[in-house]
């Protein structure tokens, strides 16, 4: 039998994703406890249905880039390698998830800033975040102190409330490893918060890990060894 498990995460406001304290299953935010500005105190609950490991494919990615209204760019598999080339692995530090995504689905890292923009804005005017916050105040406040979308400015946190958005923006479900505590996270806007009965066993999502300052894809899992 599976149980519902509540915990409460400490988020600091600062550009990372921040661990979550302890192995507890795979869990999901519920609802934020607490929030005066500069500490963010949200419940996690534990996962009671089954979950798979079941990542996008490239149809996938292609397609969804060209939904978001971006173009995709062809791969630089086969081209000349010439010496000023650099790998795009070097932008994907832990406050680097936009430019991660930008080029894991659209293979185009100038696109970090407009996918950046355009999550900000879904944050701003999602109900499914508002309801998460509780309260008003709490979210109004957050907004105000921590999201600037400006024409030519931006500025964010990339914590958790944004995995959120991202979850929402790309209608994507997200999967989120912290090496740090080995446990993960899922971000799923849809059907949030109740996930009763609902059968991910061929949903595709996206599975990203945080260790130590690098934030990646996950190229594959595997149990204890």
């Amino acid at each position: 039998m599976i149980f519902f498990v509540k915990r409460i995460t400490i988020l600091s406001l600062i550009c990372t994703i921040e661990p979550i304290i302890s192995h507890e299953g795979i869990k999901y935010p519920i609802e934020v406890e607490y929030f005066d500005g500069i500490t963010l105190k949200y419940n996690t609950i534990e996962f009671n249905i089954p979950l798979y490991y079941n990542p996008v494919d490239e149809k996938w990615r292609i397609e969804k880039c060209v939904k978001l209204g971006f173009t995709h760019n062809k791969s630089m598999v086969g081209e000349m390698f010439i010496s000023n080339m650099i790998p795009v692995d070097i932008f994907f530090n832990k406050f680097g998830i936009y430019e991660l995504l930008s080029e894991y689905l659209c293979k185009n890292l100038k696109l970090s800033s407009q996918m950046q923009r355009n999550v900000l804005e879904k944050l701003n005017e999602s109900e499914k975040i508002l309801a998460f916050f509780r309260r008003r105040d709490w979210f109004d406040l957050y907004i105000k102190k921590y999201i600037i979308v400006e024409e030519e400015r931006i500025q964010s946190q990339c914590g958790d409330v944004e995995m959120f958005a991202i979850s929402e923006y790309l209608d994507v479900c997200i999967y989120l490893y912290r090496s740090e505590n080995n446990d993960w996270t899922v971000f799923r806007e849809k059907n949030w918060p109740n996930y009763d009965g609902v059968d991910m066993k061929d949903e595709e999502c996206i599975y990203l890990y945080l260790n130590n300052d690098r934030i990646g894809i996950v190229s594959n899992v595997t149990g204890p060894y």
